[in-house]
């Protein structure tokens, strides 16, 4: 099984070790785990990124989301919207 995360909206504190652990226990379990970058602007631009526990072990102590928060004014379109459902 595949699993796509994405962080939107403001940073709030644990948003990377909750990626970490997110990845952490998919591979325990045989899954993948795929980042959609900056939020649902990543589900718009097709922006995604295999996540591994080789790149999220050490990201408990950065600020803000490893992955990218942001708010997508695409994504509240007709035309980004229906481009984000195709993932």
């Amino acid at each position: 099984m595949n699993i796509g995360v994405l962080t939107s909206g403001g940073d709030a504190p644990g948003m990377n070790a909750l990626i970490s652990n997110i990845v952490s226990l998919a591979e325990e379990s045989g899954h993948k785990v795929f980042a959609f970058r900056c939020g649902y602007q990543g589900l718009v631009d097709n922006d995604i990124i295999r996540l591994t526990s080789d790149l999220t072990d050490n990201i408990f102590h950065l600020g803000g989301s490893y992955i990218k928060a942001f708010r997508s004014s695409d994504f509240m379109t007709e035309e980004g919207f229906n481009s984000a459902i195709k993932y």
